[in-house]
Formats: structure tokens, sequence, C-alpha cells
């Protein structure tokens, strides 16, 4: 990806553009008035989120992508544009060397070859043959090399040399980018005895499991037009809902939620639904997510009091994040299929994620060990802490409270101790530290503990986002 393209992909124009132009959602577009010429009228400037650009249909008759308005409205060349772009976004610069350009073109070439690919498998959902070279003799007819079709993933190496077609007797699903652009398969074995049930394209220059959501360069106009898009795991869960109409859902790649994952996102909506089992996974691969999620989507900050009365300032996630959990033994596919109106129902119905954690890890559990109650305790009140709204906080804090059968009091800035070294016979006794002027307050002056965010941290068990994908 040059540094363009991945400046492109890590902003997005239409935050852009609102910092100093007033848009209106428009249908799948927004519209304001033009800060290029006196427009206070009739709005004759135009951003459409799908394609990353601008227009202005009145006096200007101009338009372009996000470097071209940001060099409209400062006035500056190309160079000054991307330092600016650069700087703001964290992208390096570096310049384009010939080996850059030689893998750019040589990317460009070998997407080719998976649209060829495309075509050969029988245009999308398509069938790969059941043998070992029938891809391979067919793309040598085309002019690619082994090497070629090694490096988009179509062939494996054998021990004894050569190579063999990777997908054999297989359902063939095309995955695109969010621009549309080919980078891989998936593909589902059509023999009941096949393992493994699900297979990828390797890891690639082109396909990057951790930064492809499956299905999001369909469902980028309906994602944002309910502002809301849905996460669901493995390709029959995005293709069978988009078969029933429901196109705001996307899946990730047999790979945990990415911060990648999670910019592409927020380009759309603030609005997440993830679609879970109901299995014991469900509630591990939601505080995955979350962990990702907290570290990722935009934050506002809000200024606070701490435990010595100085104010302090905490950040809160910008989004809303809800569970939606399916039927015991239930996937997506199967859900629509049978009845889309239930499918509905259970969007509808997804909870805030802080009632699904609370409620799934009590689940089963003994609320009157006080062991259980702090781990409980431990893993929810950073996700409250994180809610930007005062009264929700304090009402899932109260929700908490009386689960747990605590007092609220305890749970406000709570996170799970850190262990004390026992000392030694031989260490002299603590001594007391002086303390600064004015921090030394008497109890009635503290005001309630709220420790910031990062003093928080999720369990670091590494379960899998999105497992059902080989």
């Amino acid at each position: 990806m040059s540094v363009t393209d991945e400046i492109k992909d890590r902003i997005d124009i239409v935050d852009l553009i609102s910092e100093s132009v007033e848009l209106r959602r428009a249908g799948s577009s927004y519209s304001g008035f033009c800060p290029f010429h006196a427009n206070t009228k009739t709005p004759s400037f135009a951003v459409f989120p799908d394609t990353q650009t601008w227009h202005c249909f009145g006096e200007c008759a101009e338009g372009g992508d996000v470097f071209n308005f940001v060099m409209k409205k400062e006035g500056w060349d190309f160079a000054e544009t991307l330092r600016y772009l650069s700087e703001r976004t964290g992208v390096p610069l570096k310049p384009l060397t010939p080996e850059d350009q030689e893998k750019k073109e040589e990317h460009t070439r070998l997407r080719k070859l998976l649209e060829d690919a495309v075509t050969f498998y029988r245009f999308g959902l398509g069938y790969a043959p059941n043998s070992w070279d029938a891809a391979t003799n067919h793309f040598k007819t085309k002019g690619y090399t082994e090497k070629d079709l090694r490096e988009v993933g179509l062939v494996s190496d054998r021990d004894s040399g050569g190579v063999y077609d990777r997908f054999r007797h297989r359902m063939m699903i095309p995955i695109r980018d969010r621009g549309g652009r080919m980078t891989g398969f998936g593909a589902r074995t059509l023999d009941p005895d096949g393992v493994p049930k699900y297979l990828n394209s390797p890891q690639t220059d082109l396909f990057d499991k951790g930064k492809i959501l499956y299905g999001l360069d369909k469902a980028g106009r309906a994602i944002r037009d309910k502002d809301q898009i849905i996460l669901v795991e493995g390709y029959m869960g995005v293709i069978a809902p988009h078969q029933h109409g429901f196109a705001n859902v996307v899946a990730t790649m047999g790979t945990a939620l990415t911060d990648h994952h999670l910019r592409s996102i927020k380009r759309y909506t603030k609005r997440i639904i993830l679609a879970m089992d109901s299995d014991a996974a469900g509630i591990n691969a939601t505080l995955r997510g979350l962990k990702v999620a907290r570290e990722t989507l935009d934050r506002t900050t809000d200024l606070v009091f701490d435990a010595r009365g100085l104010l302090q300032r905490e950040a809160r996630i910008q989004a809303d994040l809800r569970v939606a959990t399916l039927p015991p033994g239930m996937d997506p596919d199967d859900v629509v299929n049978q009845d889309p109106a239930e499918w509905e129902r259970i969007i509808a119905e997804a909870r805030p994620v802080v009632v699904h954690v609370m409620d799934t890890l009590s689940e089963g559990r003994d609320l009157e060990d006080p062991k259980t109650k702090s781990e409980i305790a431990a893993q929810v009140v950073p996700l409250i802490e994180d809610i930007p709204d005062a009264i929700e906080r304090e009402t899932y804090l109260q929700r908490l409270a009386r689960m747990l059968k605590v007092d609220e009091r305890s749970l406000m800035g709570y996170s799970s101790p850190p262990a004390k070294k026992r000392p030694s016979w031989k260490q002299p006794p603590p001594q007391p530290k002086n303390t600064p002027a004015g921090n030394n307050l008497p109890p009635s002056q503290i005001f309630p503990l709220r420790k910031n965010l990062s003093s928080f941290l999720l369990p670091k068990e590494k379960k899998p986002f999105m497992k059902l994908i080989a």
C-alpha cells in the first residue's frame, strides 16, 4: 500500500471536512454550503463517504479526494498537504523507491490474476474442481508463473518439488477489500469428511486477515443508512443475511477483532452489534473485542475529581457497543433462513455490552463468594467507566452493586488490587512518608475515587474473536 493510500485508509473524509463545513446527511451522502465560494441559500457542496470524495455542484464545479480538499482549502501544494496528513494520521513519509514502484505494479498484476481466478471458479460463489492441477495448468496457459500463483495463495508447494492447487472440491468465496479489490479466497469443503472445513488464502501481501472485514465492500451503504454494523462469525453468517436484505452484516476472517478493523468500521458508524454464539466462548470473544475497541475507538475527555480532590481528565469511549446472543446451536444463517423476523428481533433486542458482560459473568457463579464478586467487578467496572453519559454510568453501577450485594461506593473507581508482598521479618517497619501540603485532606473532603482508565486491565486471555474459519 502506498503512503497516499494508507493515509486515505486511515482518515475519513466526512470527519475531516466536518471540521470546517457544517454537513447534513442526505441519503447516503452529506451536503453543506461550499467553503470555496459564496454559497448561502442552496447547499451545493456534497461529500460521498462510499467513495471518500467531495464535489461542488455550484460555481466551483470541482471535486476530488481528501488531498484535493486540503490543498484547495489551505492553498498548499501536494507536498505540504502530504506532510500535514502524514502527521495527522501517523503514517511515516518515505520516498517512493524504484523497488516500491515495482512492487506497486506487481500488486496490480497479481490482483488481475485473482480476478481471473474468480472467472475460473465460475464467478461470484464458485467451485474449485476436485483436481490437484486444474487451476495451475489453466493459469500457466494465461502466462502466469508458479511464482505468481504462489504469491496470491492459489497453490502450495510439494515436498518433492513443484506445486499443487491449494483449493480442491470446494465452494469458492472471493474476498475483497473495502474498495472492492480482490485480495484472496475463502473456501468451504464440499466433502462431508473433508478437513479443514474452511480454508482461507494464506497470508500474502494482498491478503491480510487482520485488515479485512468480509462483506464490507457490499455493506458500506447499508451500514450508513442504518447507522449500525453487525459483526458475525464466518462467511455464511454474512451471505445469508445479505440474501434476505440485511446488508449491514460483515465478518472478520477467522482472526481476533483488530484496531485496523475498528478504524475501518468507525468510517461508517459508531453503533456496533456483536452477534455472538451463546456458548462459553462468547464472553471471551466479547471481552477481547472490547479491549481492542477501548484502545482504538474515538474517545472524549471529561474533567473529574481524583481521590485528593484534584481535577484530572478521563477518556471515555465514543461508541455504542451491543451484543446480540444467538439461540443455542444456531448460526446467523440458520436463524435468517429459518425466520428472518426472528433475526430482526434478536438484533433489535441486542443488549448493551455492560449488561451482557454483567449477566454472562454472573451466570452460574456463587455471588456470595467475595472473590467471585471481586473478579466480576474488576471486569465490569472498567466498561462502566468507559460510558460517556454520567446517568448511564450511575445506572449501571447501581445495577452491578445490587447484583453483587455490595455498597455502590465500594465499586467507584474499583480495580483489582495488586498482590502485596508480605514483608520478611528482617525488613524494618514501613516509615510514614511526607505528603505534600494540600494533599493530606480529611476524609470528608475526599471525592469519590475515580482512577484513570489506564489502570484498568481486562483479562489477558487471548481468545479469538472470530474462530469459525480456519
